[in-house]
C-alpha cells in the first residue's frame, strides 16, 4: 500500500469518526459506531477513494490503532479522541503509579495554571511511557514530557480508563504543585542525589547526613565501584547508582559536582549542568526510578550563585528529558551557549 495514501485516509477517518461525521452525511450510533458499507459509499461520493481492502489495511496497520472494527467487521469506530458525544463503554481501570503526557512548549504556561484539560475532547489523553509521550508531543514540535502522578490521583478518587488502543484517559489532571519543607534525606522518593566528590568520600556536608541516614556502608560500596573504573575516579558528568536498602528511598545517585571540595573556579564552571545531566541519564536508565530528590548543585562549598545553578539544572533537564539538544554549527555557537550556562565562565573574564 502507498504510505501517503494510507496516511491521508487515516487522517480523513479521524476527522469523520472522531469529530465531523456530518461532512459526508454519516451517522454514528450512541457508541460511536458507523456502518462500514455506508462509510465507504459516502467517502467515495465525496471524492475520497475508499474500499474494504484499503480500510482493512488502515485499521490493521495504524501505528496508534486509532480505529477498531466490531466482531464481524460490519461496523467501525474511533478508539478514542472524540470531540462529539459518544459513549465508549470504557471500564474504569487502576493506572500505574505514573503516566506521561506529551505536549509542546507553548502550552506549558497554561498547563501550569490550569492543569491538563480535555478541551474539545471527551478525555485527557495520557501515555504509559515516556517514549510514547515523546512521539505524541513531537507531532506539534519539540516534545515536552510531563509526568503525571496517576497512582496518587486514583487514590484521591480520579477515574482512569484504558482505551482499546492502550491510551490512558481521564477527565482532567489538576495543576497541583506541592512545596515540601523539611529534611531532604527524609523525603520519600525513588532516589536521592549525593553531589559527592570524585573519590566517593561521603563524610562531609550533605553527604555526611546521607551516610548517617542510609548507613556508612554506602561510602565503602561507592569507593569499590569507583576503583573499578578505568579512571579510578568518578568524573564530573558521570554518575554511579547504589541501592540503599531503604524502602522510603531505595536508590542513591552519586554525581560529583567537583573533583575534591573547593570553592575556587566552581562558581564559574558548568559543573551543575554536567552533574544534572548525569543524574537524569541515570534515572532514565533505571526503570525503577521515577522520582528523584536533587539538592542545589554547586551551591554549597562550590559557592555557585543560586540563579546560575538553577539555570544550569534547568538547561540540563531541557536537554535530557525534553530532548531539546543544541546544534552547534560554529565554534561561536558553543561560546554563546557557554555564556548562557554561566555568564561568568568565559575565558576573557580573566
Amino acid at each position: 500500500m502507498n504510505e501517503k495514501i494510507t496516511k491521508d485516509v487515516s487522517k480523513f477517518l479521524s476527522l469523520i469518526l472522531r469529530h465531523s461525521p456530518e461532512k459526508i452525511g454519516l451517522k454514528l450510533d450512541e457508541n460511536g459506531w458507523a456502518d462500514v458499507e455506508e462509510l465507504i459509499t459516502k467517502c467515495n461520493k465525496k471524492g475520497k477513494t475508499l474500499n474494504s481492502e484499503l480500510l482493512d489495511y488502515v485499521v490493521e496497520n495504524n501505528d496508534k490503532k486509532r480505529f477498531a472494527f466490531n466482531e464481524d467487521k460490519s461496523k467501525i469506530r474511533a478508539s478514542q479522541g472524540h470531540s462529539i458525544s459518544v459513549e465508549l463503554n470504557l471500564n474504569e481501570t487502576e493506572p500505574s503509579e505514573y503516566l506521561y503526557h506529551g505536549t509542546v512548549a507553548k502550552f506549558l504556561e497554561s498547563i501550569k495554571k490550569e492543569g491538563l484539560q480535555k478541551m474539545s475532547r471527551q478525555h485527557v489523553h495520557l501515555s504509559k511511557d515516556r517514549e510514547t509521550a515523546i512521539k505524541v508531543g513531537s507531532r506539534r514540535g519539540v516534545a515536552q514530557i510531563l509526568t503525571v502522578r496517576s497512582g496518587d490521583m486514583h487514590k484521591d478518587g480520579f477515574k482512569f480508563y484504558l482505551s482499546e488502543n492502550n491510551v490512558w484517559l481521564t477527565d482532567e489532571v489538576p495543576a497541583n504543585l506541592s512545596i515540601i519543607k523539611g529534611d531532604i534525606t527524609k523525603i520519600k522518593s525513588d532516589a536521592v542525589v549525593s553531589p559527592a566528590n570524585s573519590f566517593g568520600f561521603m563524610d562531609g556536608g550533605l553527604d555526611w547526613h546521607l551516610s548517617e541516614r542510609f548507613g556508612w556502608h554506602l561510602q565503602d560500596e561507592l569507593q569499590v565501584k569507583i576503583a573499578q573504573l578505568d579512571e579510578r575516579e568518578l568524573l564530573i558528568g558521570r554518575s554511579i547508582t547504589l541501592e540503599t536498602g531503604d524502602s522510603e528511598v531505595p536508590f542513591l545517585i552519586s554525581a560529583p559536582t567537583m573533583r575534591v571540595p573547593m570553592s575556587f573556579n566552581i562558581a564559574t564552571s558548568v559543573n551543575a549542568f554536567l552533574a544534572m545531566k548525569a543524574i537524569l541519564i541515570a534515572c532514565i536508565n533505571n526503570p525503577k526510578i521515577e522520582t528523584v530528590t536533587i539538592p542545589g548543585l554547586c551551591t554549597g562549598c562550590g559557592r555557585m550563585p543560586f540563579h546560575i545553578a538553577s539555570n544550569q539544572m534547568f538547561l540540563a533537564y531541557d536537554e535530557i528529558i525534553n530532548r531539546n539538544y543544541r546544534e552547534y554549527k560554529t565554534f561561536g555557537d558553543t561560546q554563546k551557549y557557554q555564556y548562557r550556562l554561566n555568564e561568568k565562565g568565559l575565558i576573557w573574564d580573566y
